[in-house]
C-alpha cells in the first residue's frame, strides 16, 4: 500500500515537471513565432522595394534617412587636400568635382561683399587712371561704380567675397554672378509683345541648329541675360494635379519618406517639381492633416510655440502635429493675436484702403504696410473682397433701376393722351405737348403745324402788299390755296393716326398785287 502512493507521488510530480516543461516550451515557441513574424515583415518591405527598384528606373541619387548619420572617416578630408599627401592630385580632382556639380547658393551677406567688391574694384581703377592723369579728385556716381565691368580684378573680388563665406568662392563663379545675375542694368521687367516677337524671330532663324543665346540676347539688345531670352523662349510645361499624379505622389512617399522630395519628384511626372510635390503633399495628402475647427488645446501650444520661436511659422507648425504654417498663421492673425484690432471698419479706414488698393493692387503684405489702424493682411484681404463684393451689387442694382426708368418712360410715352385744348382746326397742333414731367413731345401734328406757319410767313415777306384776296368761291387763287390747307391737314392727320404717306408736292400760291393797270375799285359796297 505503501509502494503504491509511492509510487503514485512519483507520477503525479512527474506530470507536473512535463507540464511545467511543456508551458515553458510553448513560450519559447511563440516568441520564436514572433521574431518569425518580425522578420518576414522586414523581408516584405525589402523585397517591395526592390520590385520597385527593378522597374527599369533605379535612381542614382542620394537618399537621406531621418536619425542617420554620416559616415565618418578615420582620416579627417582636408588632411588629403594637403600637397605632401600622397592622395593630393585625385583629392584636388575630387574637389574640383564637387565645387563644379554642387549647387552652392550664395546667401545675402555673400552678395553683398560682391557688390561692394565691384565697386571697390571700379573705384580703385577710376583712382588710378586720375592719378596718371594728373588730377587730384575723381567725382563719379555711385552708379557708375557698378555698372562698369571692363577692367575688374574678378581674383580680388573673389578674395573679398569668401571672406564672408563658408564656401570658397572662384573669380569665374563671381563673375559669372555679377554679370548674369547681379549687374544694376539687367532687364527684369515684363516682357513686351514686341520684345517677344523679335525674341521668337531671332531664335528660329537658328532652324535646326543650335540657339546660340548669348548671340540673341546681344541681338535683342534690351538688357535681357541669354538665361532669360531661353526661359521666356521655351517655357517650362507645367504639372498639373489629377488622381494618378496623387497616387504616384502617395507610393513616392511610402517608399522614399518626407525628406527626400527631388526624389519623389521624379516618380511622379517628368514636370512636377520637389517644391509642388512637398506643398501637394503635406498641404493635401498627407493623412495625419487635420482640417477643420481649432480645439483649446492647439490653441494653446500656438501660443506657446509664438512665444518660443517667434512668428517662424515653419517651426511652429512642427510643433502642432496635423496643422500646417498657413493655417498656424492664419489662426493666429484672424484669432489669437492679443494686438489684434477686432473693431468694426470705420469710414476712414475704408477710405484709407480704398486709396490704397488703388496704388498697390492686391498685394496684401505692402497694402497692410500702408494701413495705420492695425489690421493685419488677412483681415485687409477679407475687406477688399467684402468691397468689391459690395461695389459689384450696387452696380448692378443701380444698372437695373436705369433700365426700369428707360422702361416706364416708355410707356408713359405710349399711353400719353392727346390734348384737345392744343389742337387746332383739323386736329393739327399749334402748340407744343408735354408730359407729366414737362419734357416737350414732338408729335407729327405739331411738327406739320410748324411747317406750314413757316410757308406763311415766308410768303407774306415775299409780298409787296399784305393784302390778300380773301373772297370765297370769287378767285382762283383763293380756292387754290384753300386745297393746299386742306391737303396739308389730311397729311397730318394721317400722320397722327400711324400711317406714314408720302405728301403731295407744294403748290405755289398766287397773289393779286395792286398796280396801275389793275386799279382799285373805289365803288363802296353796299
Amino acid at each position: 500500500m505503501e509502494m503504491d502512493h509511492a509510487e503514485g507521488s512519483s507520477t503525479m510530480a512527474l506530470l507536473q515537471k512535463s507540464i511545467q516543461s511543456n508551458k515553458q516550451h510553448q513560450q519559447m515557441l511563440a516568441s520564436y513565432t514572433e521574431r518569425l513574424e518580425t522578420e518576414l515583415s522586414q523581408i516584405e518591405s525589402l523585397l517591395e522595394l526592390a520590385e520597385h527598384e527593378e522597374d527599369g528606373e533605379a535612381d542614382a541619387a542620394i537618399i537621406d534617412i531621418p536619425g542617420s548619420k554620416r559616415a565618418a572617416s578615420l582620416i579627417p578630408s582636408n588632411l588629403f587636400l594637403q600637397p605632401e599627401s600622397p592622395f593630393y592630385e585625385d583629392a584636388s580632382r575630387r574637389s574640383r568635382y564637387l565645387r563644379a556639380t554642387v549647387i552652392h547658393t550664395m546667401k545675402q551677406k555673400e552678395l553683398d561683399a560682391l557688390t561692394e567688391g565691384v565697386k571697390e574694384a571700379n573705384h580703385r581703377r577710376l583712382a588710378f587712371e586720375a592719378k596718371r592723369n594728373g588730377k587730384l579728385f575723381w567725382d563719379i556716381e555711385s552708379d557708375d561704380l557698378l555698372t562698369n565691368i571692363e577692367g575688374l580684378d574678378w581674383e580680388r573680388i573673389a578674395e573679398k567675397v569668401s571672406d564672408v563665406s563658408v564656401t570658397p568662392r572662384t573669380a569665374k563663379e563671381c563673375e559669372t554672378k555679377w554679370l548674369g545675375d547681379r549687374h544694376p542694368k539687367i532687364n527684369r521687367g515684363t516682357w513686351s509683345s514686341e520684345e517677344t516677337a523679335q525674341l521668337t524671330e531671332l531664335a528660329r532663324s537658328y532652324g535646326e541648329n543650335r540657339v546660340n543665346w548669348k548671340e540673341v540676347a546681344q541681338k535683342l539688345d534690351t538688357n535681357r541675360t541669354p538665361m532669360d531670352c531661353m526661359r521666356h523662349f521655351v517655357p517650362k510645361p507645367h504639372h498639373y494635379w489629377d488622381i494618378d499624379s496623387d497616387d504616384n505622389l502617395r507610393k513616392a512617399v511610402k517608399v522614399y519618406g518626407k525628406d527626400n522630395w527631388n526624389v519623389v519628384a521624379r516618380h511622379v511626372s517628368p514636370n512636377a517639381t520637389a517644391q509642388q510635390c512637398q506643398n501637394r503633399y503635406l498641404k493635401s495628402l498627407d493623412p495625419n492633416l487635420r482640417k477643420g475647427a481649432w480645439s483649446d488645446e492647439e490653441d494653446n501650444r500656438l501660443r506657446s510655440a509664438v512665444e518660443i520661436y517667434g512668428l517662424s511659422w515653419v517651426d511652429i507648425a512642427v510643433a502642432i502635429p496635423g496643422r500646417t504654417n498657413e493655417q498656424c498663421r492664419d489662426r493666429w492673425l484672424s484669432k489669437l493675436d492679443p494686438s489684434l484690432n477686432k473693431d468694426a471698419w470705420t469710414q476712414e479706414e475704408d477710405e484709407e484702403l480704398n486709396a490704397a488698393f488703388l496704388e498697390v493692387g492686391k498685394k496684401w503684405p505692402e497694402l497692410t504696410k500702408r494701413l495705420t489702424h492695425g489690421r493685419t493682411d488677412l483681415q485687409v484681404r477679407k475687406r477688399v473682397d467684402y468691397l468689391l463684393k459690395q461695389r459689384a451689387a450696387e452696380e448692378k442694382q443701380m444698372a437695373a433701376e436705369k433700365r426700369q426708368e428707360k422702361q416706364r418712360a416708355r410707356e408713359e410715352s405710349q399711353r400719353m393722351p392727346v390734348q384737345q385744348d392744343n389742337l387746332g382746326v383739323g386736329g393739327i397742333t399749334s402748340q407744343p405737348l408735354t408730359n407729366s414731367e414737362g419734357v416737350l413731345i414732338l408729335t407729327p401734328s405739331f411738327v406739320v403745324a410748324e411747317a406750314i406757319a413757316l410757308v406763311t410767313r415766308q410768303h407774306i415777306g415775299h409780298t409787296s402788299t399784305p393784302a390778300v384776296q380773301v373772297e370765297q368761291a370769287t378767285t382762283p387763287h383763293t380756292e387754290q390755296t384753300s386745297a393746299t390747307h386742306n391737303e396739308s391737314i389730311a397729311t397730318a392727320q394721317t400722320e397722327q393716326a400711324g400711317t406714314i404717306r408720302p405728301r403731295p408736292k407744294p403748290r405755289r400760291i398766287r397773289t393779286t398785287r395792286a398796280g396801275p393797270a389793275d386799279p382799285p375799285d373805289e365803288t363802296p359796297h353796299a
